[in-house]
């Protein structure tokens, strides 16, 4: 599953192509699910197409209920997340919430990558097509094993929790 918004720097289309290359090498047919909208909208679209991912891609459009996003959540194995450019990434921690391991590009803009640990709730990959699809697969491999890791994970940035952690740098820093 993919959620965001349908720009460039997201690099849906490297999602879709590493959904291609895993569809070729694998007897085990892998379908990916795409929440959003925005200018990249008809390119992806064309992208599906001319690939021939049309049973294996199904675009969600935008949900306007964020409980609609936690169920397609819920119900994929594997959250990704490629974007070259990302804040806090926090959709990759709801993804963690609902029992799913992220995946989200190694970029130095990507910010995403702070809050995913290699083989604990997730996985940083490379942005290139192989990588990508490679770690899609052990991700999928894994996904049930991962997901009270994930949960767990996610646990860590809670409100409660980030309001204690608050409250001790300023103790510590007051002492």
């Amino acid at each position: 599953l993919y959620a965001g918004r349908l720009v460039e720097h997201k690099n849906v289309d490297l999602l879709l192509s590493a959904i291609k290359r895993l569809n070729e090498q694998s007897d085990r047919p892998v379908t990916c699910g795409i929440v959003g909208d925005g200018p990249d909208m008809d390119a992806l679209r064309q992208q599906v197409e001319s690939d021939g991912l049309e049973g294996a891609v199904e675009f969600l459009g935008f949900l306007e209920d964020i409980e609609d996003v936690y169920g397609y959540m819920k119900s994929a194995g594997v959250f990704v997340l490629p974007s070259s450019r990302e804040g806090a990434g926090l959709v990759t921690l709801e993804a963690n919430a609902c029992g799913v391991p992220s995946i989200t590009a190694r970029h130095e803009n990507n910010a995403a990558t702070e809050v995913v640990e290699d083989g604990v709730n997730g996985y940083v990959s490379d942005m290139e097509v192989a990588d990508l699809a490679r770690t899609i697969q052990t991700a999928l491999d894994q996904s049930t094993e991962m997901r009270d890791d994930c949960i767990e994970y996610a646990k860590r940035y809670e409100w409660d929790a980030i309001a204690e952690d608050t409250l001790e740098v300023y103790k510590d820093n007051i002492e």
